[in-house]
């Protein structure tokens, strides 16, 4: 496992990571596509929606991007669209 930036747990095979106090589930899925010009794209839950991701999501610093077929973990919420993903990086 490679570094994270808020402590974490393993409840039943799912992910929780803990963000200002509060548990937040983490979720695994593929980057569907990514329009670098435009700033967004989808990421393909491995079972579920496909979810609506906003490179201001993406963890890091400078120019932040995704690509096709990359293995990403995120949080989910929901928007006025549907579902989003925030706090999005790689999966180890």
């Amino acid at each position: 496992m490679g570094a994270r930036e808020a402590p974490y747990c393993l409840l039943s095979g799912i992910e929780v990571t803990l963000f200002g106090g509060v548990m937040s589930e983490r979720h695994l899925g593929t980057v569907k596509w990514f329009n670098e010009r435009k700033g967004y794209g989808f990421i393909a839950q491995e079972n579920g929606d496909d979810v609506f991701v906003h490179y201001r999501e993406i963890r890091g610093e400078g120019f932040k991007t995704l690509t096709e077929g990359q293995r990403v973990e995120f949080s989910l919420t929901t928007r006025d669209k549907g579902p989003a993903a925030e706090d999005v990086a790689p999966a180890d």
